[in-house]
């Protein structure tokens, strides 16, 4: 089909023909420009399609075989057993586009050069859940710094509970122990401090703090929430002027 300028518009018969030219071929219709000339095609056209030395350019290739429009999972899953090896024998991250007919660009998300699927496929392999569950934080509770790093640290742990990992970090340290917000969730506390909480606690001292575990172990305790008790009491075991005043005013009833 002419174009309004005169010029024919590049089909992809054009495109069969001129991948079987090779630079031979190219340097008898006198190059580019010439074989531009000779299929009433514009050179600038053409070179978007085909290289001096003959060979057809990724633009070509996908005209000539069309990328599916999804990438599967069944395609992440071959893909994860290729490595760095299976890559390089097909010839590259563009060697396998072509082989699973994909476009480049699209399998660049999920494969990396060195033959390691990227976080959008591990995603894709193994969707985080939605919530992490109590039975998960009641496991978590049981590990211990050996069995984070033998899973492959915190984004193994996710990884193996199909959890994001920036969730896990939430309620779980490297070194295996849980979070303050971990810890509250397994015992929730309750939705108030009483005066009788105050009057057991100004006897603790700091002696009696260090053995209920600090503060949070206190809390854990009392079944209180942490930020509320530190509203009442101190690391060193002295009550603080909220609770003094709070004493103080049930006294003067």
């Amino acid at each position: 089909m002419s174009t309004k300028h005169g010029r024919v518009r590049i089909t992809t018969d054009m495109l069969r023909e001129w991948q079987r030219l090779g630079k031979q071929g190219i340097a008898k219709a006198d190059g580019l420009d010439g074989l531009a000339w000779q299929y009433r095609v514009a050179p600038a056209a053409l070179k978007t399609y085909l290289r001096a030395d003959g060979t057809l350019t990724k633009h070509a290739e996908d005209r000539l075989n069309p990328p599916s429009k999804e990438i599967t999972l069944d395609m992440l899953r071959a893909w994860q057993h290729l490595g760095k090896q299976g890559v390089d024998k097909a010839g590259g991250i563009d060697g396998v586009a072509k082989q699973y007919g994909v476009a480049s660009a699209s399998l660049r998300a999920y494969l990396c050069a060195g033959g390691t699927l990227t976080k959008r496929a591990e995603d894709r392999l193994h969707p985080p859940s939605k919530a992490i569950t109590l039975e998960m934080v009641r496991a978590w509770q049981c590990l211990d710094k050996q069995a984070i790093v033998k899973a492959g640290g915190l984004d193994g742990v996710a990884k193996q509970y199909r959890v994001a990992s920036g969730a896990l970090k939430h309620y779980l340290r490297a070194d295996g122990t849980l979070t303050k917000h971990a810890e509250d969730r397994l015992n929730p506390p309750g939705k108030d401090i009483t005066l009788e909480m105050l009057r057991a606690w100004q006897h603790l001292g700091k002696q009696g703090i260090n053995k209920a575990g600090g503060l949070d172990g206190l809390a854990r305790q009392y079944g209180v929430a942490f930020t509320r008790l530190r509203n009442y009491l101190r690391a060193d075991g002295t009550l603080t002027k909220r609770a003094e005043d709070r004493l103080r005013n049930d006294d003067a009833r």
